[in-house]
């Protein structure tokens, strides 16, 4: 059996009948047909739960949470790994004597969704925020809020490096989401309180009807390289010993290898060329950014030699690829003369640039 093709035309049907032309039907796809992928099903429904507030209102019911105290997760030790301590509505009502509602959540992900399932189990993130008066109230509510939980709260920036990737992720993501909420409360057109969707995933005011989108700020970060050594640096703030590429935020204008140029130009004073994209990650410090990792070398003719914005940088040096591959504990790699450093852990995007390149 034949399906026809029929183009567009003004011509009388009688006339444009040498127009049609005959198409197998095993070439035509019905996309009602198409089994949709896992992928493109969660997709979906993630948009539905941040698009109709009735379905994302029921869907808590049946949620897990990831509960912040503050900005502050609540983790527990599992086999020498910190791991989120994801509660139901049940629980955390039970537990704190709380109701749960959407000004204090968010939704970060959900269950894979299942043939058996069609409403997979959402995941959000929720904001315990206590109203007391003085940091010693504060301490003595949070120590009572952990044992009702029996989870502890933990700085964002230390969990981030005790725990797994996938972990690491979602709780960054909901650090993002919550501390947005907590400065973004009015509007920026009027000034009116805003209130936020039931998922969390945007703010709308009631006067003026302004909608606001979480912020997530461009930065730009390089490793500059020069033959078999890079370029690693450190800022007054870091930890102690520990050096890593250089960044800095994208400038309204700039597009990436604009600010990879001027950043390096300002920080170290070099000129570079050659610039490669990376990869990327969402980090939540200070606040909300996407890094994109870049390569760049020194532009050929030009200096290698380091000169500090001393307000920016308090130290760079070079590093051969072999010192990098020791740091890192990568075989074959050996230490030269040289102050103690060490670079940031498998979880930053930097210690990704500073492992590929060392071991090209």
């Amino acid at each position: 059996m034949h399906c026809i093709k029929i183009l567009c035309c003004r011509t009388p049907p009688v006339a444009f009948l040498h127009y049609i032309r005959p198409v197998c039907a095993s070439s035509v796809i019905s996309v009602t047909q198409r089994g949709l992928s896992q992928y493109v099903n969660k997709a979906r429904y993630l948009q539905k739960l941040k698009e109709d507030g009735d379905f994302c209102k029921k869907s808590l019911y049946d949620a897990q949470f990831a509960v912040f105290y503050g900005l502050r997760p609540f983790v527990r030790e599992v086999q020498s790994e910190y791991r989120i301590a994801w509660m139901s509505k049940s629980e955390i009502e039970g537990k704190l004597g709380i109701d749960i509602h959407s000004e204090n959540l968010a939704l970060l992900d959900c269950d894979e969704p299942e043939s058996t399932t069609p409403n997979p189990k959402a995941w959000f993130a929720i904001s315990i925020t206590p109203d007391v008066t003085s940091s010693k109230d504060d301490r003595k509510h949070q120590k009572m809020v952990e044992g009702s939980l029996d989870a502890t709260s933990m700085n964002i920036r230390k969990v981030m490096f005790l725990t797994s990737q996938s972990q690491a992720n979602l709780l960054s993501q909901g650090h993002a989401y919550l501390q947005w909420h907590s400065k973004h409360k009015y509007c920026s057109n009027c000034s009116a309180r805003t209130q936020p969707n039931a998922a969390g995933s945007k703010r709308e005011c009631p006067r003026c009807s302004e909608t606001s989108f979480p912020i997530m700020s461009p930065v730009a970060i390089t490793l500059v390289t020069n033959d078999n050594q890079c370029l690693v640096a450190r800022q007054s703030q870091f930890p102690k010993g520990m050096y890593s590429a250089l960044a800095g935020f994208c400038e309204p204008g700039e597009t990436l290898e604009d600010a990879v140029c001027r950043e390096v130009a300002e920080e170290v004073g070099l000129d570079i060329g050659n610039i490669t994209y990376s990869t990327s990650q969402h980090w939540p410090f200070p606040s909300s950014a996407l890094m994109l990792a870049c390569y760049a070398s020194i532009k050929p003719g030009t200096t290698a030699q380091v000169s500090l914005d001393v307000n920016e940088i308090e130290d760079a040096r070079w590093l051969h690829r072999d010192e990098v591959k020791d740091i890192i504990g990568v075989a074959g790699g050996r230490l030269q003369e040289g102050p103690p450093i060490w670079l940031p852990p498998t979880q930053a995007v930097a210690h990704q640039l500073l492992r590929n390149w060392a071991l090209q």
